[in-house]
């Protein structure tokens, strides 16, 4: 929390709005690893647009592979951010 000009704002809201609304612009297919603030982003990417089908809480390694091999073509890019499940980056490596 901060107070700013006599305002408590919660610092990490304003971070969630505005990463749900980039997600909606520019996502394909959102993956949330993490139970974290899932609700939250996911809102706030349906209020900008972004359907259901396209945010994803899940976090198993090999239901995640599913999903980003079902939608994505060779020389595509796939953007791991966060608490990314070690076994996932391994799968991901595999040739």
């Amino acid at each position: 929390m901060a107070n700013i000009f006599g305002y408590t704002i919660a610092i990490i809201g304003l971070i969630i709005i505005a990463l749900s609304k980039k997600i909606a612009e520019i996502c394909d297919l959102a993956i949330i690893t993490s139970k974290d603030r899932f609700l939250e982003i996911q809102d706030g990417a349906k209020k900008n647009g972004m359907t259901d089908k396209r945010i994803l809480l899940c976090d198993n390694p090999s239901e995640i592979l599913s999903h980003i091999t079902t939608i994505c073509k060779k020389d595509d890019t796939v953007l791991l951010e966060g608490r990314v499940p070690e076994e996932l980056i391994k799968l991901l490596n595999k040739d």
